[in-house]
């Protein structure tokens, strides 16, 4: 289970939720640690941190990944760029790449005591002018990051995200990991975002990415309908394939993406990481949350069979 919920229903109610339901792992994101720590670059302390590690213990639940994706990011973003939307560029603009990796660095070092396995990242906060300098940035970027991980036995991966201009695109992706050949760094697959870009998830981008994949996130999406109420219809994004169109999210269920197939190839191939499911909702949709999360843990359930 994501803990990325808490954002809508608290940290301590998405735990108990998670404890509901039956999972025994959860992800972390930053606003878990008690407070909203993607509008500046501060870190939480050790008291929060500690209060974590006693809550998640209360609900006899372990942390195996964290999820830094929404740490504040330089705003370099371009008016012109149609790729990121208003509301995305408010959530996580806002501070620079030595903020991000030192925020990245920090998670490194409390892996430990709360359990964590891998941490995912964007490359947002490395943008650059160019596809190139972008890539440089991000390998500069990263180094001290991994040595960290390296020396607390945590894996980082970047996550693809179809908002990233990094990586929304195979040729981008691929780039950056063929650029960093670490023990400590990884790839981490999200079947919605691969299918918001236009990127088929499964079969083809888990074929193609499979030797780096550490990390999957799964959530249900389809493309949107005029009939969808506007709510429900997530960022416009320009896919790979030169289309314009936007996202529905739904229950694993209602997707379109062939999670059956995944979690069977992910079996076959001994695939040793985490997978996490990730629903998302707003307005009126935030109080099906739950029902979603419930109906998408026994989907999981039922495709590991």
């Amino acid at each position: 289970m994501s803990s990325e919920v808490s954002r809508h229903v608290g940290a301590h109610g998405a735990l108990a939720l998670a404890q509901q339901i039956g999972f025994r792992a959860v992800e972390l994101i930053p606003s878990m640690f008690g407070a909203d720590h993607g509008r500046q670059p501060s870190l939480p302390d050790d008291t929060e941190v500690a209060a974590l590690r006693a809550a998640l213990d209360a609900h006899g639940l372990q942390a195996v990944s964290a999820n830094a994706v929404f740490m504040p990011l330089k705003e370099r973003w371009a008016e012109e760029d149609q790729f990121v939307p208003a509301a995305f560029r408010d959530l996580i603009a806002r501070a620079s790449p030595g903020d991000y990796a030192r925020y990245m660095i920090w998670l490194t070092r409390i892996a430990g005591t709360l359990g964590i396995k891998t941490i995912n990242c964007l490359g947002l906060p490395f943008v650059a002018p160019t596809a190139e300098a972008s890539l440089g940035a991000f390998v500069d970027g990263m180094r001290p990051v991994l040595e960290s991980a390296r020396e607390h036995g945590v894996v980082v991966c970047i996550e693809h995200e179809a908002l990233d201009p990094l990586t929304r695109f195979e040729p981008g992706l691929r780039s950056v990991m063929t650029a960093i050949d670490h023990p400590s760094f990884g790839l981490t697959i999200d079947i919605s975002n691969l299918f918001a870009a236009g990127i088929e998830p499964y079969p083809y981008a888990y074929r193609q990415f499979k030797p780096w994949i550490k990390h999957v996130h799964v959530r249900g999406a389809r493309r949107a309908r005029d009939t969808d109420p506007p709510e429900s219809k997530w960022f416009e994004r320009m896919t790979s394939l030169g289309e314009s169109r936007q996202t529905v999210f739904t229950s694993l269920r209602d997707g379109a993406v062939n999670v059956h197939g995944l979690v069977s190839s992910l079996v076959e191939d001994s695939y040793q990481g985490f997978i996490t499911l990730q629903p998302l909702a707003r307005g009126a949709e935030l109080a099906e949350l739950p029902r979603i999360l419930e109906d998408d843990f026994a989907f999981m359930q039922r495709a590991r069979a």
